[in-house]
């Protein structure tokens, strides 16, 4: 048995942890919940051994931990998956999963040959078909955090920590982990699973602890608590679950195309076309790994593609990002971690770096101007902070997101395209960028979404793109429901032969 008493965590005058007791049992799934800022990911290092508490003790098998040690975590049984990969992009996938845990021969030295077959198990184990001598740093996403599971199971734990496992899995891999995990169950192992979806929660977990604040709010058996009940304890208050109010999808039709594509094709993309009018919000949908993130990267110049692409006062495809971004067209990336946030760099700075990049020298404003600028986005986005001059990396994931919004804003763009917007954030942080989605199209702005979620794509978009190997094969207009997103794209298949076709949503 694991059992947390008293964790206190302090940076400063910033208390990020007071006081937080859990106790994980064997052979049991338990859910740690929160909003954003709460306190998850600090408890989580400190499982971990990555972050050392102020005050507070770890027991394991009725022994004490010894705090701030990865190696004692782990030599305890403790293995820990984090929501932002600490793998290393030039070492192979083997190196990567045995990292600090390595076979060496009698000499001391690594045995590549053991490293590699065992390393080969855990791919087996995670259904990747990929070679152990390849660079993780060549390798996809949604591959990279897969193999950061793989770290953990590698180590054979009597205790695993998952943060945020499956934000960048595909559906069939996260039913292959939930598989995994259920069969560590069962042998045993204690699990705690660290989530913002619920639905992923009520499948596979028994218990939840809430945090609220850097407190434990309280622990629950999911068998008799309602996901109201759940929220009402992460926010401390009530909320409707209501999806934000959408339009219909049809009073678009007038508007100015603000972006415009014909005839997109590369190695991932078969000739899409596609618009966006302006204050409309597109979606694209379909099975993941269907070409959605390779399209968005194609508009903003970031991968090369041939085709015709024209934008409001721009005609011609755009060299890089930042050329998009001189256009007034903005991207949002789903992998904040590398290619969103400047970690060492302040809220501050993250927030007008946009403006900088964006607005020749005599367009900017003073100093002053641009502080009070981000004074009021930070108020807006309501960010939790305690300084606009705190580095970044120091902020939860749905905060740092919240940054990433912030630096859009002060851009004033005509068109942002986005991919997977609400990845890793809490439902009240969900439905605060849904909202601010929905007020940025009320401005005029066109905006472009891929998303893995169907739900989100129904509650948000006026219509949905399908998209299967490459194509844009069904457009759904209409009563959007997640259902009939789902279907049509499991059917984009058999879709295919009427490329592009509009079908109102309720007619499936």
């Amino acid at each position: 048995m694991l059992t947390i008493e008293g964790l206190r965590k302090e940076y400063g005058a910033v208390v990020a942890l007071q006081g937080a007791s859990l106790t994980l049992v064997p052979g049991t799934i338990h859910a740690l919940l929160g909003a954003n800022g709460s306190g998850k990911s600090t408890l989580v290092k400190m499982l971990g051994g990555v972050v050392r508490p102020t005050k507070g003790t770890i027991w394991v098998d009725e022994q004490r931990l010894e705090v701030g040690s990865p190696a004692h975590a782990i030599h305890k049984g403790i293995a820990v998956s984090y929501q932002e990969t600490s793998l290393v992009p030039s070492m192979s996938v083997a190196d990567n999963v045995l990292l600090g845990i390595e076979p060496t021969g009698k000499a001391g030295y690594v045995a590549q040959r053991s490293l590699r077959e065992r390393a080969a198990e855990i791919l087996d184990q995670l259904g990747l078909n990929i070679p152990p001598d390849v660079p993780v740093g060549e390798l996809p996403t949604n591959i990279q955090h897969l193999l950061e599971i793989g770290k953990a199971l590698v180590k054979r734990p009597k205790y695993m920590v998952l943060d945020e496992a499956t934000a960048a899995l595909r559906r069939e891999e996260v039913k292959r982990l939930f598989s995994i995990v259920c069969s560590l169950r069962d042998e045993g192992v204690a699990i705690l699973f660290v989530s913002h979806r619920f639905d992923e929660v009520y499948a596979i977990c028994d218990r939840a602890t809430v945090l609220r604040n850097g407190a434990v709010v309280g622990t629950r058996s999911l068998s008799n608590t309602s996901r109201e009940e759940l929220i009402q304890d992460m926010i401390g208050r009530r909320i409707s679950l209501e999806p934000v109010q959408q339009k219909t999808g049809t009073s678009f039709k007038k508007q100015a195309v603000c972006l415009k594509a014909r005839s997109l094709t590369n190695a991932e993309l078969r000739g899409v076309d596609l618009e966006v009018s302006a204050g409309e919000i597109v979606g694209i949908g379909g099975l993941q790994g269907q070409g959605q993130t390779a399209l968005l990267r194609a508009l903003i110049g970031a991968t090369t593609v041939r085709g015709d692409l024209e934008t409001d006062g721009h005609q011609g495809l755009f060299r890089n990002p930042s050329h998009a971004a001189g256009n007034g067209v903005r991207f949002i990336s789903g992998d904040r971690g590398r290619e969103g946030v400047f970690g060492q760099r302040s809220i501050y700075e993250n927030i007008v770096i946009g403006r900088i990049a964006t607005f020749p020298l005599w367009k900017r404003a003073s100093q002053r101007g641009e502080n009070q600028a981000a004074r009021a986005l930070v108020e807006q986005l309501k960010i939790v902070h305690h300084s606009l001059f705190q580095e970044v990396r120091g902020l939860s994931g749905g905060n740092q997101q919240k940054v990433l919004f912030a630096r859009t804003l002060a851009s004033k763009p005509n068109v942002v395209i986005l991919d997977d917007p609400t990845k890793g954030v809490d439902v009240s942080t969900r439905m605060e960028i849904h909202r601010l989605l929905r007020n940025l199209a009320g401005e005029g702005v066109g905006l472009l979404i891929a998303s893995s979620d169907d739900e989100e794509l129904a509650e948000v978009c006026d219509r949905v793109l399908i998209m299967y190997e490459g194509q844009i094969v069904r457009e759904l207009t209409g009563d959007l429901q997640p259902s009939h997103i789902t279907k049509a794209s499991i059917e984009g298949a058999q879709s295919e032969k009427g490329k592009g076709a509009e079908t109102r949503a309720d007619s499936l």
